[in-house]
């Protein structure tokens, strides 16, 4: 089950900051808008490889986060490392969040039928 796919091609363009840092703005937009925590799992495992989160915002069915890239990072494997980093807040948001949510309607349920 895919909760989040990236669905444009990532935007890499110079940082627009005073300093003259070499730093790069690297856009991500995906589909559909994240849901809560699955973000926070998204964004630190980018943050493992050198991307800062500098904000986002989202409309309809999409959302794009933008990220402070390094001079240092490889902007061409940003793709794999982007989908990688996707994937990883899919499993990981299945395997907590939702499983989470899923013993919580489960626990619901038997509480129910046994009140009945």
């Amino acid at each position: 089950m895919n909760l989040i796919e990236r669905i444009e091609d990532i935007v890499v363009e110079p940082w627009n900051d005073n300093e003259q840092t070499g730093n790069f703005k690297v856009s991500v937009t995906f589909s559909p808008m994240a849901p809560p925590f699955w973000g926070d799992h998204f964004r630190g495992k980018l943050a493992e490889s050198g991307l800062h989160y500098a904000g986002g915002g989202g409309g309809g069915e999409t959302q794009t986060d933008n990220f402070r890239c390094p001079p240092e990072v490889d902007t061409e494997s940003l793709s794999d490392l982007v989908d990688a980093a996707i994937q990883c807040a899919n499993d990981r948001f299945e395997e907590n969040e939702l499983a989470a949510a899923r013993r919580a309607l489960d626990a619901r349920r038997n509480r129910a039928r046994r009140s009945t």
